[in-house]
């Protein structure tokens, strides 16, 4: 079973910060996009997948964030985003995203894209097996 990894960010992420954040982290990494952009990869030496993200999904309410990681520290930009989306939809977009790595120092590599995407767009990252 993979590590499980979820993203909140108070914004849409840009395919940019994404790739800046993974190539910080390993400027070696491949990138593949899966089933027409609905999953991306990044990749070891074009064979070892790091990290599997998912297609974000909309954060709508902040009861939600509740449910997706119950008991979490959550930024509190994320949290306000989430109170303006359930407002007024129009004013904020937050997202969650789900992400996926291995066991390992190729799952370490990915948690740690994971964490970087999060610093960056003043978002919250858990790495689901508590480390």
């Amino acid at each position: 079973m993979p590590r499980e990894i979820t993203i909140l960010a108070p914004r849409p992420v840009t395919d940019r910060e994404l790739v800046e954040s993974a190539y910080g982290v390993d400027p070696e990494l491949g990138l593949r996009r899966l089933n027409p952009g609905a999953s991306i990869q990044f990749l070891r030496d074009d064979k070892d997948v790091v990290l599997t993200l998912q297609q974000p999904m909309n954060l709508r309410a902040p009861d939600e964030i509740d449910r997706i990681l119950p008991g979490a520290d959550v930024s509190p930009a994320v949290r306000e985003a989430a109170r303006r989306a359930a407002a007024d939809p129009a004013t904020a977009q937050p997202v969650w995203i789900e992400a996926l790595a291995p066991w390992g120092e190729h799952g370490e590599t990915g948690a740690q894209i994971c964490r970087a995407l999060a610093e960056v767009v003043g978002g919250t990252c858990v790495v689901q097996d508590g480390r």
